[in-house]
Formats: structure tokens, C-alpha cells, sequence
């Protein structure tokens, strides 16, 4: 059984690089951005399957 991170949600200064960073060290792709549902933006990186 291989472990899976499922979710988890992050606030950060600089979103830009905290989902360059993630892609990088997963090996992850930007799923989709768009506006978040307190003021900001949102970008959800992951597999092309979760």
C-alpha cells in the first residue's frame, strides 16, 4: 500500500513560489487557480489524479 497525501490547505506570502516549490519537490502540476473563498487566490497542484 503506498501512503497518499490527500489535502491539506496552506496561507502563504507568496503563492507563486510556495506552488513552484511543491511542483518541483513532488514532482506535481497546477490542477487549477482561481479566486479563494476569503479574499487572495488559490492554487490546488497535485498528480493528474488527486
Amino acid at each position: 500500500m503506498t501512503a497518499r497525501l490527500e489535502h491539506t490547505n496552506y496561507t502563504v506570502s507568496n503563492i507563486e513560489a510556495t506552488a513552484a516549490w511543491m511542483i518541483d519537490l513532488f514532482g506535481w502540476n497546477i490542477r487549477w487557480r482561481g479566486d479563494s473563498k476569503t479574499l487572495g487566490q488559490s492554487i490546488h497542484v497535485g498528480t493528474e489524479n488527486h
